[in-house]
């Protein structure tokens, strides 16, 4: 019969309320025994809390629980009267969180495929180096128009701009916005000064694109100067750009957590990457043979895809490990 009493002090912690996860709950029995009865093998990792007798204890201190495993003992303490003091911690396995985590500057990919035209049609450009071979004899056409007007419904982010004249942009091209406008209310001038794909056209004369800003009510906004500029010349640099972030946290108990017999089995997913498919090479720029395709990556764009950044592995408690995998929005 187990000689290791649980006192008064044992108390229940749950580590992960901000995170929305109200039932991962970690068990900290405050334990005392003789010292020279304490046992160091008395519990495996990962034995279950299912009753007194599996949890090594003369009573627990709070109901049962088979789902709560045996992290460790931790914090042995001499006492008086030969008797030595520590924590025995059982936990369950916290639940799968995915929670915003603030915003950061990731170098996202350009893409190099461009049109080039002349007098006598058009050149499908499909590398850097025959980019740089045609700029020489070919001058891509950059096409200025105005922006006359702007507006947006709330609580929607998508913001309309309607030039002065007809613009040739469709769907998906990437335009660079040089624009100050104002908000009703408000005597601030904003700025925006930024590259933008093209949500949509609703009309020869209208874009509509998403400028990050959280619009928090119903304002008229009011176009001071600016314009918008597109290019046939469909390309853009490699650049660090700000955007929102995502942190996925998930926990294994190998053994126990289905599909994982063994530690063996936990592995981290790849961080996003563009590579040439002719080559096998990462590159930073997307293009007609690159994985993904210039029209994917911008596709990704449209519907706002997280892509991979950083992803990891750590032990949490016991045997207990634990998967981060942070992601960013593709801009």
């Amino acid at each position: 019969m187990s000689s290791v009493r649980a006192g008064g002090d044992s108390f229940i912690s749950r580590p992960f309320l901000e995170d929305g996860d109200t039932d991962t709950k970690v068990y900290n029995m405050a334990c005392s025994q003789l010292e020279d009865d304490y046992d160091p093998e008395q519990l495996d990792l990962d034995d279950t809390m299912t009753s007194a007798a599996s949890a090594g204890v003369i009573a627990l201190p709070f109901a049962a629980d088979s789902n709560a495993y045996f992290v460790g003992d931790t914090g042995h303490t001499a006492a008086d009267g030969g008797m030595i003091e520590f924590q025995r911690t059982f936990a369950n396995i916290p639940k799968h969180t995915r929670i915003p985590t603030g915003s950061q500057n990731y170098s996202f990919p350009g893409w190099g495929e461009a049109v080039f035209y002349n007098q006598s049609g058009n050149i499908t450009i499909t590398s850097l180096k025959q980019l740089n071979e045609l700029k020489a004899n070919f001058t891509a056409v950059s096409v200025y128009r105005s922006v006359a007007s702007g507006s947006y419904t709330w609580p929607s982010n998508t913001v309309t701009l309607t030039t002065d004249i007809a613009h040739t942009m469709v769907a998906g091209d990437y335009a660079f916005i040089n624009i100050s406008y104002l908000l009703s209310g408000d005597s601030s001038v904003h700025y925006v000064s930024a590259g933008f794909n093209v949500l949509s056209t609703p009309s020869s004369s209208s874009i509509t694109v998403d400028l990050g800003r959280i619009f928090t009510s119903e304002q008229s906004m009011m176009i001071i100067s600016g314009g918008v500029r597109s290019s046939s010349l469909d390309t853009r640099a490699t650049a660090s750009q700000n955007s929102p972030t995502i942190t996925e946290s998930t926990y294994i108990l190998p053994g126990v957590t289905p599909g994982f017999p063994t530690i063996n089995e936990v592995g981290i997913p790849p961080e996003f990457a563009v590579m040439d498919i002719t080559t096998g090479v990462m590159t930073t720029m997307a293009g007609a043979v690159t994985s993904p395709t210039k029209d994917e990556y911008k596709a990704m764009i449209s519907s706002k895809a997280q892509i991979i950044i950083e992803a990891s592995v750590e032990v949490w408690m016991g045997n207990i490990v634990k998967q981060t995998v942070k992601t960013i929005r593709a801009v």
